[in-house]
């Protein structure tokens, strides 16, 4: 009577335990199907589905590769009037880095009675620049309406063709010196290059010095 009364109380703690195992496993079963429609119905509920969040990620990207492209390839320019002994004189516009050479090639080239010794053809550029190519003959140098950035609006003296008195107006020349630079020049041609003011007697390097700065050919 005793080992069957001991068996029934082993099938009942047994079934007591089958029991509240039963009732935990399917009390966590219904916690996890609320919290996964939770979070089913936030995910619906959001301004942006996943594929739509990656569309707009995409079309950001896009728009800031064109913002970055349009900022590409864009130059600085300079409008340049070229006249005087060229094929097309005119106004040219040319990436400001340009050299003269460059403006005188859109302008069609020198033309047969161009003086290209007086034209530097490495000349840079800069926006608003007037330039005159002299002919055979002429004493002319390049002029700019508006002077290069970082110089002067000061007109040199051009010692090709300036008279006595302009020449007086440079620093340590007086009228026997400006007299003495003409006939040089009207015997020998016009000057080639600064330096041959030093061929002039009664110039010499002090005086070129001083005045290198407010002359040109």
């Amino acid at each position: 009577m005793k080992i069957i009364l001991e068996n029934w109380r082993r099938l009942a703690l047994l079934f007591l335990i089958l029991l509240l195992l039963f009732l935990i496993g399917n009390w966590s079963q219904k916690k996890a199907e609320t919290s996964w429609n939770v979070n089913a119905g936030e995910a619906d509920n959001s301004p942006l589905s996943d594929t739509e969040e990656n569309d707009k990620v995409e079309g950001e990207k896009a728009s800031e590769g064109l913002t970055l492209q349009s900022g590409v390839g864009e130059e600085e320019m300079a409008v340049v009037d070229i006249k005087g002994a060229v094929h097309n004189p005119g106004v040219f516009t040319v990436p400001s880095d340009s050299r003269l050479h460059e403006v005188i090639e859109k302008a069609g080239g020198f033309t047969a009675e161009a003086d290209t010794v007086q034209v530097n053809l490495a000349l840079k550029v800069w926006d608003q620049m007037l330039m005159y190519v002299p002919k055979k003959g002429e004493s002319a140098d390049i002029i700019s309406s508006t002077a290069a950035p970082g110089t002067s609006d000061v007109k040199k003296i051009n010692i090709n063709s300036a008279s006595q008195s302009e020449l007086t107006e440079l620093t340590g020349i007086g009228e026997k010196k400006a007299q003495a630079i003409i006939e040089f020049r009207e015997k020998n041609g016009a000057f080639k290059t600064i330096e041959d003011l030093l061929l002039v007697p009664g110039i010499g390097e002090g005086i070129l010095s001083n005045i290198r700065e407010d002359i040109s050919l």
